[in-house]
């Protein structure tokens, strides 16, 4: 693993960037879809600033629809993302663990 200079971080593997990549225009495609359809109702034009959080941000744009979409919308994005999370976390307990049975 090498350091990223910009950011201080380790990289990511690639498996979990692939993932990232592939899976974020997910929300955005059901999105426009839902609104299209009629079942989300088009943004009402008011500028929120980015500070706002998601939930509360979704109530000023669009309604009490749009807020239980954006709480559906990341709900989702934890469960599908949160297998990865745990195995990326195993894997570096593992490594920790074999770390220690080396130092001893």
């Amino acid at each position: 693993r090498t350091d990223c200079s910009l950011f201080k971080r380790k990289e990511a593997p690639p498996l979990q960037v692939g993932e990232e990549v592939t899976l974020t225009p997910v929300p955005a495609i059901t999105t426009y879809l839902l609104i299209s359809w009629g079942v989300l109702p088009m943004f009402s034009g008011i500028y929120v600033p980015w500070t706002t959080p998601p939930i509360i941000s979704g109530l000023i744009v669009g309604g009490w629809k749009m807020m239980v979409w954006q709480a559906v919308v990341i709900a989702g994005s934890f469960f599908l993302y949160f297998p990865f999370i745990k195995m990326y976390d195993n894997q570096l307990y593992q490594e920790q663990l074999e770390q220690e049975s080396k130092e001893q």
